[in-house]
């Protein structure tokens, strides 16, 4: 189960690295209080305010200046990068 779960990580950051043209990825993986696993799959551009640090797990979370729009069309094409990594 843990290296089908690994795989799946692996599948989503390339994924979204691909489909966002990161320059990198970051991969969280945490389990504190309940017992279960998850990860944080986030992408990081060089020009990002958080380049070079750690992604932020609280607070706000970056403006996006092209909005809505952008989140959309990226998770759609997200979908279609997911369905043809299966």
């Amino acid at each position: 189960a843990r290296r089908m779960f690994i795989d799946d990580v692996a599948r989503v950051a390339q994924a979204v690295q691909q489909t966002l043209t990161a320059d990198k990825i970051n991969i969280g993986l945490f389990g504190d209080l309940t017992p279960h696993l998850h990860a944080h799959v986030v992408p990081k551009f060089a020009q990002g305010a958080d380049w070079g640090a750690s992604f932020a797990l609280s607070g706000e979370p970056a403006a996006d200046p092209a909005g809505a729009d952008r989140i959309e069309g990226a998770f759609a094409a997200l979908q279609i990068a997911l369905a043809a990594a299966a």
